[in-house]
């Protein structure tokens, strides 16, 4: 794999700051875009992590002034920001307990303190699963003074409070593929998302959070879910690399290709196995060897291609925008990108990426994204 240069400093920067190591300094001479450089890590919402990795170079090979103290600006932001999700989190767990609710955190501020340092990481939502307690979840919340609902999904309900959005799952994984809707309904009942592990809150609470053998498939379907609809960023691919550097060992790699092979994803799991490793540093002994061995270079080059090229969810690209009601050719024009796109990486999840386009269609009526 030989990413462009900026895309191969950014990739540098990412692994110093996640590792805390020192970069590779040659990459940064003679000359470097900066100023691109550091829109670059804003896309892929991983400038906190890469800020920690530009401190670690030499004075002479450091940003200029401006974009330094810019980068440095975006930091702290990111830790502020992550500090108020941290708050909030606080406020909406102790709620929910009071009413009896014992919701598990998902991925978010979670996965955040599996980070060197989870300020690093730029905070999103707040994502709790409660199952079929999801109902009465919303009723709880529904009573509390400022919350903002927003529209459901077929996924989650979700509402902004105190500035923060919180979205109450009542099912944490989905597919297109009703085989592979039936496989994890397998895979499930013998593997309980929780097995106590807890997260200390900033009150010196806890809320539950899924075990690692759970994280490290839920995290990877999380992001091959999104990367089917319209590309993930590094910020994503950067929390697996995590849940792996430091659970990785511990996880039984058998196990967990079977699961995948068994939902036609270990291809799609493999080339991401390859790009951590290669990559983002994580050592290849944190890595199942399974999975290590289901990787292929092409397959690791295609996905880290369209990772750096969708940067945020691909929020801040032109395609696979879904559908809108009664705008036909908007429509039309996406549906033909979004063939385009699954023909390109049909080989790496076959079963979901057949079963998308009727979701598409279907998605069309209801002038809502698939």
């Amino acid at each position: 794999m030989t990413p462009a240069t900026t895309d191969r400093q950014l990739l540098a920067l990412l692994r110093a700051g996640l590792w805390g190591e020192a970069p590779q300094a040659e990459l940064f001479v003679p000359s470097t875009d900066w100023p691109l450089l550091h829109r670059s890590a804003r896309r892929q919402t991983v400038a906190g992590v890469a800020f920690a990795g530009v401190e670690r170079l030499p004075a002479s090979c450091r940003p200029p002034r401006e974009v330094l103290l810019a980068w440095y600006a975006d930091a702290r932001r990111i830790a502020a920001a992550s500090h108020r999700v941290d708050e909030v989190l606080s406020l909406v767990a102790a709620r929910y307990r009071a009413a009896g609710l014992r919701p598990v955190l998902l991925k978010g501020q979670g996965v955040a303190r599996l980070y060197r340092d989870a300020s690093l990481r730029q905070a999103g939502d707040i994502d709790l699963y409660f199952g079929e307690a999801c109902m009465r979840a919303d009723a709880v919340a529904s009573g509390w003074s400022g919350v903002e609902a927003h529209p459901a999904t077929r996924y989650h309900r979700s509402f902004t409070w105190q500035g923060v959005t919180v979205e109450n799952h009542s099912r944490y994984v989905d597919f297109y593929a009703p085989r592979n809707r039936r496989a994890w309904a397998h895979i499930s009942s013998r593997l309980a998302l929780t097995d106590g592990s807890m997260l200390r809150l900033v009150d010196g609470s806890e809320v539950a959070v899924p075990s690692a053998r759970m994280n490290a498939l839920y995290l990877f379907l999380h992001l091959m879910h999104h990367f089917l609809q319209t590309g993930v960023g590094l910020r994503q691919l950067c929390d697996w690399a995590c849940l792996l550097r430091r659970h990785g060992c511990s996880l039984d790699g058998a196990a967990l290709s079977a699961d995948l092979g068994s939902l036609g994803m270990l291809r799609a799991a493999g080339a991401l196995a390859r790009i951590v490793v290669e990559e983002l540093g994580v050592p290849p002994c944190s890595v199942p060897a399974e999975l290590l061995a289901a990787g292929r270079e092409s397959d690791a080059r295609l996905m880290l291609d369209d990772i750096l090229a969708s940067g945020n969810f691909g929020h801040d690209t032109a395609r696979l925008r879904g559908f809108r009601r009664g705008r036909h050719l908007h429509n039309l024009k996406n549906y033909a990108a979004a063939l385009a796109r699954h023909a390109r990486i049909f080989r790496l999840c076959p079963r979901e990426v057949a079963a998308y386009p009727l979701a598409w269609l279907r998605s069309w009526g209801r002038g809502a994204e698939a």
